[in-house]
Parts: C-alpha cells; structure tokens; sequence
C-alpha cells in the first residue's frame, strides 16, 4: 500500500503543481477539461524533476526529500483544489452520464479499466527487465546509497548522463517509499498516454466510444503493457508526445501564443524524459513547415515555443556541458569533441531487416511477429494498428484535421529506421498517435461497410487480433501479479521470469545481506544489477580508474601484478561474477544458454584461474559469489602465472516463463 500512496500522492501533487500553469497559458480555453488535466500532470511532474534536480547534488535523503515533498505539496494544494474544481467535476459526471446510456461504452470502459488497473498494479512486481536493473534503477539507488546526485566517472557508463526527468522521480520513489513505488509512478505515465491518445481521437472528430477504443487499443499494446509494470522511459515519452500532438492542433485551430508556449514546454519536457524526444521535436518540423508556409504571420508564436523547449531543456543541458562539453552527451560527441570517444555510432546498423524500400515497408510487420530475430525482443503482438490505421483514407474528409499525427508518426518512423537503432521500443513514444488512428481506420471501416455480412467478417477480424492482444496482456498479469499481490516471493518470482542475464536476484541478495559497513567487493557482472549494494562495488574497474571512457575506446592496460596489489588494497570482501547468460535472438526465441568466457575480460582474465576448483559461496544459473580473502590468497599464489583462456562451471539451469528478450 506504501507504493501505491506514494504514487496517488505524486499524481496530486503534479496536477496541482502544474494546474495554474495549464490554466494560465490556456487563458483562450483552446484545451477541454481533460486535455488540461493530462497537461497538468505532465508539467508538474517537470516541476518535481526540476526540484530534485536542484537539491539532489546537495543531499539525498529523507530528510532533504521529505521537505521537499512537504514544500512541494503545500505550493501544489490550491493548484489541485482548482484542478477538481466544478469544470473537472462537471466533465466527470457528464462521461458517467453518456457511459450509462451507452452499452458500448460502458463495455470499453471496463475493458480500459480493467487492463489499465492490472497493467499498473504490475508495477507492484519486483523489478526485472534488463535497462531496469542495468541504470534506470542502479544509477538511483547508488546517489541514494552516497546521499547525494553525483557522477559514477569510475563506471564507465555513459547512460548517466541521460535525461533524468523519470529518473528524479525514481530516486524520489526510492528515498521516501521504493522502486515499486517507482515503477507504479511510471505506470501513471502509460494511463495518462492513454488518456492522451482518447483526446486526441476526440480531436479528430470522433464519438466518445472510438475514443475509448483509442485509449484501449493503446493499453492493449505487448509492449506497453510490459513497460507500465517498469521504470522503462518509452512509455513516459508517449504520455508526452501525445499531449504535444492535442497541443498543436488546438494550436492548429486557434493559433495562440499561450498555447504555443505550453507545447514548447511540454516538447521540451518530453526531451527530458528521453533523449529521443528530440528526435520527435523534429518530426513535428514538416507540419510546421507546412502551416508556416500557410501562415507566414504565425511564426513569432513558433519561436516562443522554441524558447520554451530551450529552456525546459537548459538545466540537464547546462550540466552535460560543464561535465563534459556536450549539452546532449554521450550523443553526437564527435561533434561537441572531436578528440574524445565517440558513443553510439554504429547503432543503427545493429538491428532490423535493412535500410532499403523493401525493409521500410516490411519493418512494422517484422517488429510484430519476429521481435527476437532482427530486433531487440519487444513485441507489439498482433500487428492491428498497421492494419486499421490506413482505413482512415476510405474518408479523408472525416480525418482532415490528421496531418499532424501521420506527418509525426511518418516522420518518426523514418528517423527511426535511417538514423536511430531499430529497436522496436523507441516506437512506443508514437504508439498513441498511431492508436488513435487505428482507432479511427475502425470506425471510418465499419462505417463504410453496408451489408450485415461484411460487417460481421470486419468484427471477426478485430475479436481475432483482441484475442491475441488478450493472452498477452492475460500473460503477463499472470506472471507479475501474483508476486505484486504477495501471493509468491521475489525469489520465486525472479526463478521462473527470463530477461536478458537473470535478474541476479540470488547472488545480489547474498552479498546485501553479508556485506558489512565499511566493506566492498567487486562486480564482473553485466548488467549490475539493482539488486546488488552500489555504492560498496568495484564494477568492471577499480576504484580511482576514473573517467579515461571519455577519451578512448579501451581501458587502460593493467598486467596481473598490479591487479594483484590493486585487489588487496581494495581488500575485497567478494567477488560476483557473470557465469552465463540467454540468447534469444532466433526465428523462434527459445532461450540459448551461452557459459561466459571470463578470460576475455580485462579483469576477468587474472581473475579465471584464481576461481578455478573454488566453490561458490552463493551461486544461480547465470552468476556466482566468491569469497575475496580466498581469492585473494588464490591470487598470490598464482603470482606470475601467465592467465589462460578458462571457462567457469556453470549450474545447471531452467528456464521458465514467456519468450522475453533484452530491453
């Protein structure tokens, strides 16, 4: 229950935060009651980014988070008394009314809730997908463990350099409840998409009912319900792009300056969320090009707006350049600085079917059906919006006001397949302009179908792909919610659910509960994981190897002598290391089981023989913990042995549960 108050109660203090500000630039009334509450609630989950940006680098605790929440909450107070106000109330009562009178309605409005409800009590779960435990939780709880915001120079990870809009509030969550409590948080953002994706089938003209489906075809996604149980950051996006997207074309019909800048805010807001919502800033250019060159006289409003987005970006971007001359680090730091390393740059050769036509086209129905084999395992499932969307051109004069959701979601996807890496989750940020299209190509397809019989054909087809979205989404609940409800133990739990490497629930639960103040151990493990102490860990470097991952692509050399006297000073209490770890890239995305090679990692390499015939003190299919001292001692011993190539024993291991790859 902690994790959910904590969560209700970030809800209302976001839109009580960002209320006034909603309402002042919306002055005109261009946004209906429930467009201003999405708003709300994006701009004042800014706030509360902005407000831990400020104090976090200072302390990190619960005494500095708790006046902070209690400032927050009082300044929120009369925002959120305005924000349910008769307006609000009115809306409420008059949807309450239409949903009663409508059989259809009510039944999507249970089917909303109902997904929407099990999708977010997800979040009660352990933690357990891959970036999840590799930095969106990890980074956190290792400020948390230090007391204070700072920069892990010695880890050699360049995602801490992120946008941290979620991540503050996942530090919040951590400080005053706990990562549950973050990724309920998170959850909130897939809802508030939702909501975003039915204002927008509103927008285009739609009956209540194809709004409802809007949002449901949104929830229903595989990839969305896998992230509202998570801290993943793709969802949080789509919350944000959505609102752009009800924004500008309220803008659209009543070009306003206001509201201009509330869309520059939120876009900007949106790029602190993830850095691609850069990326969708630029695909929002052609349909502004486009109603530029219609009305010359509007642009001072667009570059108010681009002020806007300038400055919601400027904290993150001022601290990226003095850490390290990049506002946009580690993106385009060949650019920024041209002797240093450059990141990313090979990425969008890793994934997908190619770069041609053929690809382009056939790319959506790839990343439907064979996630694990050109991309990065996350599944949309039945591919139903690529299949209703185009029907919105049966009546293009019911869907004229579109041309900025296709223009964005077009403009996206090309960015996405010639630019970015092909991984079938950064799509997720224009699922919900692509839902509400969907949404809409049904309708529009059921409308332009006379007879009885092909309207019956029509309805079969959309019961198959809900049939199919409906084991997913049955799937998943069943995997998460018996453990989120406290029917099962994490460590059950974490057993019988795949993600990349094993959650290293065991072995990381070994060493937080033996590891005593004072002592630290060193991690050889990929991810480390969230689970395993932060702040007391050695991860893949030494402690004082600093930040030499700026300038050059390999670490420094290091012989086996001085690993040998760099260990002892460090006087390591344990040693975890990776024994094996899944591949399920295939046609068929069965698990393949490959034993890790320790001899090809530059400490793991003197570390091999020293744990060859040494028995584990804690040990789970896919890592092992070790006694430091004995190793140490082992290490000695062995000093001036040339390391060989040796490969650890590894436990024999099942695998359970659904197909799921990395994220």
């Amino acid at each position: 229950m902690e994790s959910l108050g904590f969560a209700f109660a970030v809800l209302l203090v976001a839109l009580g935060l960002g209320w006034p500000v909603v309402a002042r630039l919306d002055g005109a009334g261009a946004l209906g009651p429930g467009e201003r509450l999405l708003a709300s609630f994006l701009v004042g989950a800014f706030a509360i980014y902005l407000a831990v940006f400020a104090v976090g680098p200072f302390r990190l605790d619960s005494l500095s988070m708790g006046a902070l929440a209690a400032v927050l909450a009082a300044v929120a107070a009369p925002g959120l008394m305005r924000a349910l106000g008769p307006a609000t109330r009115a809306a409420l009562a008059a949807e309450v009314r239409a949903a009663r009178a409508d059989p259809v309605a009510r039944l999507l409005w249970a089917a909303v809730l109902a997904i929407g409800l099990a999708s977010l009590l997800q979040g009660l779960a352990p933690p357990n997908t891959f970036d999840s435990l590799n930095y969106h939780l990890p980074f956190p709880r290792l400020d948390v463990e230090e007391g204070r915001i700072g920069v892990p120079w010695d880890r050699a990870m360049k995602y801490a350099f992120f946008p941290a809009l979620m991540g503050n509030l996942t530090r919040l969550a951590l400080v005053l409840a706990d990562a549950r409590a973050a990724q309920v948080v998170h959850g909130l953002f897939a809802l508030a998409a939702a909501g975003g994706t039915a204002a927008l089938v509103l927008r285009l003209g739609f009956a209540r009912r194809v709004a409802l489906l809007g949002a449901l075809l949104f929830l229903a996604n595989r990839t969305v319900v896998w992230q509202m149980g998570s801290v993943e950051v793709d969802t949080p996006l789509a919350a944000f792009v959505a609102c752009e997207l009800v924004l500008y074309m309220a803008w659209r019909a009543r070009p306003d300056a206001a509201t201009m800048v509330l869309f520059g805010l939120i876009a900007g807001a949106g790029a602190m969320a993830k850095y691609h919502g850069y990326a969708l800033v630029l695909a929002f250019l052609p349909v502004i090009l486009c109603d530029l060159a219609k009305s010359p006289r509007v642009l001072p409003q667009l570059l108010l707006g681009l002020g806007a987005a300038t400055l919601a970006v400027a904290p993150h971007s001022v601290r990226n350049i003095v850490l390290t001359g990049n506002p946009v680090f580690p993106l385009f730091n060949r650019l920024f600085n041209p002797s240093e390393a450059v990141f990313f740059e090979d990425a969008a050769a890793d994934l997908g079917l190619g770069n041609g036509l053929a690809a382009l086209l056939a790319t959506p129905w790839a990343a439907s059906v064979l996630p694990m084999r050109h991309f990065d395992g996350m599944a949309f499932g039945a591919p139903y919006l690529i299949a209703f969307a185009p029907l919105t051109l049966l009546a293009p004069s019911r869907v004229r006001g579109a041309l900025p959701l296709v223009a964005v979601v077009g403009a996206y996807y090309a960015e996405w397949f010639w630019l970015l890496s092909q991984q079938v989750r950064f799509l997720v940020p224009v699922l919900a302009p692509l839902a509400a299209l969907a949404a809409a190509g049904l309708a529009v397809g059921w409308e332009a179908l006379g007879s009885r019989s092909l309207r019956l054909s029509y309805a079969g087809i959309g019961l198959a792909f809900a049939l199919i979205q409906a084991m997913f989404v049955g799937s998943y609940a069943l995997l998460r919610l018996p453990v989120a409800l406290g029917l099962t133990t994490p460590a059950a739990y974490h057993a019988r659910t795949p993600t990349m490497t094993g959650a290293f629930f065991a072995t990381c639960s070994y060493v937080a509960a033996r590891l005593e103040p004072g002592e630290r151990y060193l991690s050889l493990l990929i991810p480390h994981s969230y689970y395993c102490p932060q702040a007391p860990a050695s991860v893949h470097y030494l402690r004082g190897e600093g930040d030499w991952w700026l300038y050059r692509a390999e670490p420094p050399a290091m012989g086996r002598d001085e690993f040998v006297r760099r260990f002892a000073e460090e006087d390591f209490r344990f040693v975890i290391v990776e024994t094996a770890r899944e591949n399920r890239s295939n046609e068929t995305a069965r698990p393949e089981t490959v034993t890790v090679d320790l001899s090809r990692h530059r400490l793991g390499r003197h570390l091999a023989p020293a744990l060859r015939g040494l028995a584990p003190l804690a040990a789970d299919p896919f890592s092992a913990v070790y006694d430091g001292r004995e190793v140490l001692r082992r290490l000695r011993e062995g000093a001036g042995a040339r390391p060989r190539p040796v490969v650890l024993p590894r436990l024999a291991s099942r695998t359970y549960g659904p197909a799921h790859a990395p994220q």
